[in-house]
């Protein structure tokens, strides 16, 4: 039975706000690529084109996919920051006018990236259905069977990874643990405050008695600006720990597109046919082949970066743009 081949070769597509930097050697780098290359020589020529068309739509929604999951959790902790910081220079009588159009700039730049993200997870979902379908079906196993391998050497480079970089993932992971156990104290003894209020306690013993309920709502508001603190601590520290799951996002893209870039290659030198190297999948599903027109991009000019421009993002097809 084939392996499925997820957007994330070992990770689900979360909703984790992050951003995260990948360090990897040449030497790694350049392994990565070589194992690329040994893979399409391997495998690809024992493909016809229509499977090489399918791995080719298969790899190039999920580069896309997992570039535009890391660009929108990038924007919304941009963004997430932006407004807290808005938020205490409001309550603190600052001029915030340069960071509500800083938050607002990230919301709107944010809209059009998720836009598109949707867009590249439906045509990606509608690709991974229509593989599914064909796991008993003799027309399209070479490609499987290439797929297949393509996800073991994954698994063993984000393993590889993981394992390399216990070291500093403990450390991440040992000081978020302190900041946790630091809000959850702070929270405890608020809510014991809390209660001893509701009891009538806690109050000064120099609050004249007609003030008595307004010193309970000052005391709250103060106690609760505290925890509003220390709650977006422990939110920061959460983001940091999740930022190792973006981290493998990043290190599946680079694999994705090296293999892409493998296939495509071979595509181009064995001149399989220009409707073949074209899109198969729309956000609604399996494109006719008649209405198979729109070209898969070459592999050598992508980049990291996607361009959008939110008055042209066509939900009915796959409009990427990419630098």
């Amino acid at each position: 039975m084939h392996k499925k081949i997820s957007l994330v070769l070992l990770c689900s597509i979360t909703s984790v706000v992050a951003a995260a930097n990948i360090e990897l050697s040449v030497q790694e780098l350049i392994a990565i690529d070589t194992h690329a290359k040994q893979w399409a020589n391997t495998y690809i020529p024992q493909c016809s084109a229509q499977e090489m068309q399918l791995a080719a739509n298969m790899l190039y929604l999920s580069y896309t996919g997992g570039l535009l999951d890391v660009r929108v959790r990038a924007q919304t902790d941009e963004m997430l920051t932006k407004l807290w910081q808005t938020r205490n220079d409001i309550l603190a009588y600052q001029d915030t006018q340069q960071l509500l159009n800083q938050a607002k700039n990230e919301l709107t730049l944010l809209q059009g990236i998720t836009r598109m993200r949707y867009v590249i997870f439906k045509a990606w979902q509608a690709c991974q259905s229509y593989i599914e379908n064909q796991e008993n079906n003799p027309a399209y196993s070479n490609i499987l069977n290439a797929l297949d391998e393509l996800k073991e050497y994954g698994q063993e480079i984000l393993q590889h990874y993981v394992h390399n970089d216990q070291v500093q993932r403990n450390q991440t992971i040992a000081s978020a643990q302190q900041q946790f156990d630091a809000t959850s104290t702070k929270l405890q003894l608020a809510n014991r405050f809390y209660r001893g209020l509701a009891r009538g306690d806690n109050i000064p013993d120099h609050i004249e008695p007609e003030n008595i309920d307004i010193a309970i709502v000052d005391q709250t508001a103060i106690i609760a600006h505290k925890i509003e603190q220390s709650t977006w601590q422990a939110m920061q520290a959460a983001i940091n720990v999740s930022g190792y799951q973006v981290t493998l996002e990043e290190l599946s893209k680079l694999l994705y597109i090296a293999y892409y870039k493998a296939l495509y290659a071979h595509m181009v030198d064995q001149d399989i046919g220009a409707k073949y190297v074209t899109f198969m999948f729309s956000p609604n599903g399996l494109i006719p082949d008649e209405n198979r027109i729109k070209t898969l991009p070459n592999p050598e000019k992508l980049g990291y970066n996607i361009e959008i421009n939110q008055d042209n993002v066509d939900t009915s097809e796959i409009a990427e743009k990419a630098n």
